[in-house]
């Protein structure tokens, strides 16, 4: 990941100071910046560099050689041979809007994305230090940039200027703070409002109507996949009908609008459903939401069954009265009394109340349910009898053993401490077992 720090030139003309960063001291040096790459960016390498923003002032009394300023920076830079980039970048005043907009572009530009950022606010003026901040925090929610530090060097600690140019060259220690930890503010902020708005996401006053009905979009899948629901396609289209035209020059909603699509494509581009409960499943479990992973999972076996028989993935009813009935009958780890509780629902299939359209799926189970029905009346019901009479049976029984361990790992689960590390272990021990059973059953029946 590329380096980058920010970091402005001042205009007032410079002393020779030494700086203390974490315990850290630079050598005597004319500018703040040199004693930043010694401090902050001592490993640095070609694919690192320094931004330093320069107003026209700065730039005429410090970045260039001067006779009443002294050396400028450029020829202190260049004599240390670095191994990365410095670029310099002239910037306006800030006076009014268009040169607001420039500094906003202007500083955008300087933090590509998956940079690890590095901001120094020191000499900072103006209307400066306020866009920095507010921009840098913008693009780490965007998850363009990851902060690492801001650095101010505080002069007044030593009783200002004025007091340094007494001081000998030596006893000019200035002291760096880091204010990183402040950037979680923002943050803290977006928390507190989004537990004062449970009931959907916070409606940005004058935000353009793409952004109001897409991020809703958006809000309404994440509760989707937080409550276990799959069946989002109609946000889903409602996110991807935003023309990516309309909204890529409205800053700076535009950008926020097609980082959060961007962000939810995952969920939206599985037009198979089953495909879609597997990516979710996943999901979950990769994000450590154990609760959503275990019904994503569950909800995708039982549908790799329900499409097998010829059903649709929402025919709820039928997962729910055949095809889990089937996979408690067919494992030999069920229980035989649980088993009696299973079979009013296969009576349903002899009656011929529910529809097979699949001739496969009732060709393979004909004969179990045959057999249920006979050992139901003998009461010696057994998963291994049944399982063996099948025309399926090995298949069946693998994928059924692997669901029920999975559902007493998931059970386990819900009902023991969420720190109980051994259990999530297991639970996704059980998880990769079963998703790879459902995987091979799947493309046995083909």
């Amino acid at each position: 990941m590329a380096r980058v720090l920010l970091t402005t030139l001042g205009t007032k003309k410079s002393l020779s100071c030494r700086y203390l960063l974490n315990g850290q001291k630079s050598s005597e040096v004319a500018y703040l910046q040199e004693a930043l790459i010694e401090l902050v960016c001592r490993n640095w390498d070609e694919k690192d560099c320094m931004v330093l923003f320069c107003s026209r002032e700065a730039e005429k009394n410090n970045w260039r050689d001067r006779k009443d300023f002294g050396e400028g920076l450029q020829s202190r830079l260049a004599s240390r041979k670095l191994n990365f980039a410095v670029k310099p970048v002239s910037i306006p005043d800030g006076k009014n809007p268009d040169e607001v907009d420039t500094v906003i572009k202007k500083i955008l530009e300087a933090c590509p994305q998956g940079t690890e950022l590095y901001l120094d606010i020191t000499h900072s003026s103006r209307i400066f230090p306020f866009l920095q901040s507010f921009l840098v925090n913008y693009l780490m929610l965007l998850g363009f940039v990851k902060l690492k530090g801001i650095f101010y060097a505080s002069y007044d600690s030593v009783g200002g200027v004025e007091k340094l140019r007494k001081l000998s060259p030596k006893e000019r220690i200035i002291p760096i703070i880091d204010l990183s930890r402040c950037a979680f503010l923002p943050d803290l902020a977006i928390a507190v409002r989004s537990s004062l708005f449970p009931e959907g996401f916070y409606k940005m006053p004058d935000a353009p109507d793409f952004w109001e009905r897409g991020v809703a979009a958006a809000d309404r899948i994440v509760k989707s996949i937080l409550s276990g629901a799959v069946y989002f396609s109609a946000d889903c289209d409602e996110l991807l009908e935003v023309s990516e035209d309309d909204v890529i020059e409205n800053f700076p909603f535009g950008p926020a609008f097609l980082f959060v699509r961007t962000q939810m494509m995952p969920f939206c581009s599985h037009e198979n459903p089953v495909d879609r409960l597997l990516f979710m499943a996943r999901w979950c479990l990769e994000h450590q939401l154990l609760p959503q992973a275990f019904v994503f999972a569950r909800d995708f076996t039982l549908s790799a069954v329900c499409i097998f028989a010829g059903k649709h993935v929402t025919d709820f009813v039928f997962k729910r009265d055949t095809v889990e009935p089937l996979l408690f009958w067919a494992s030999d780890k069920t229980p035989p009394c649980k088993l009696r509780i299973f079979l009013e629902s296969y009576r349903l299939l002899l009656s011929g109340r529910v529809n097979l359209s699949s001739g496969r799926f009732k060709e393979c189970f004909s004969e179990f349910v045959e057999r249920a029905e006979e050992l139901a009346r003998e009461r010696t019901l057994t998963a291994e009898q049944i399982c063996l009479k099948t025309q399926c049976g090995p298949h069946l029984k693998s994928l059924a053993n692997a669901y029920a361990d999975f559902n007493r790992m998931g059970n386990l689960l819900l009902s023991s401490p969420y720190n109980a590390v051994h259990v999530q272990r297991e639970f996704r021990e059980s998880f990769n077992k079963l998703i790879q059973a459902v995987e091979d059953f799947r493309n046995l029946v083909k």
